[in-house]
């Protein structure tokens, strides 16, 4: 199983994407990625990165299948404590990678579109 903590609802993937999550991990489930202040200070960042690292084990305890990873992708200071916590426990994480076409208007704005590769392992 997938655990997705990412801004990036599992619904909302393309085919390819879901396609690939499910040969790896068989299912995906999504956790909401939390939303997080700019004004936060670097304890309540950890703070909050235990707090999900708590969620993750309680999801993982009742899906214990071998093939169980995380998909992290957000703000950069949680994401980085929250794998080191999941280091710790040898749970895996992986990013998704992707190619980005923009197009940008005449009036500077852009549009972007996310085609997905493949996902990485963090470590």
């Amino acid at each position: 199983m997938l655990i997705n903590l990412s801004n990036h609802p599992y619904d909302n993937w393309d085919i390819n994407q879901k396609k690939t999550a499910e040969a790896m991990f068989g299912s995906v489930i999504d956790l909401k990625f939390p939303v997080i202040s700019p004004e936060a200070c670097l304890f309540d960042i950890v703070e909050l990165t235990f707090v999900y690292a708590r969620k993750i084990d309680e999801i993982l305890v009742l899906n214990k299948n071998g093939k169980n990873a995380i998909h992290l992708m957000g703000e950069f200071t949680f994401t980085y404590n929250l794998i080191e916590l999941l280091r710790a426990k040898l749970i895996p994480v992986f990013a998704s990678t992707s190619i980005r076409d923009t197009i940008e208007d005449e009036k500077g704005a852009k549009i972007s579109k996310f085609r997905f590769v493949r996902f990485r392992a963090y470590f």
